[in-house]
């Protein structure tokens, strides 16, 4: 395989020296910074992108509670999880499957249909 790609030229798209690191990780310090600026109104808007921290963080830090006092939160994702469950709106990602499709649900359009 390295041999055809040789052959044709095409060996640099498989250097992988020039291949960027991951981006940091916030602290724990962090995430409990941001959920009390969320608790106390300073955080209006909050966008999470293929990502479900209501799942994925400790549920004594509080997220889930925390995200229910920003007025408007945003879920970009494939299809609905937990964090999603408790967003003003979640839109369907473009990396999905069905990438043509539109999805959009508003937090209020689910509390008024579950009624």
């Amino acid at each position: 395989m390295n041999y055809l790609n040789d052959l044709l030229g095409t060996a640099a798209l498989y250097d992988w020296s020039a291949a960027r690191s991951q981006p940091p990780v916030s602290t724990k310090e962090e995430w409990k910074d941001l959920v009390a600026r969320m608790k106390d109104g300073t955080v209006g808007l909050v966008v999470h992108v293929d990502a479900n921290p209501v799942y994925h963080l400790p549920a004594l830090l509080g997220y889930a509670d925390a995200l229910k006092s920003v007025p408007m939160a945003v879920s970009l994702v494939e299809s609905e999880d937990e964090t999603g469950q408790l967003c003003t709106y979640i839109l369907q990602s473009t990396t999905s499957s069905r990438a043509g499709a539109t999805t959009t649900r508003s937090r209020e359009s689910t509390r008024s249909s579950s009624r």
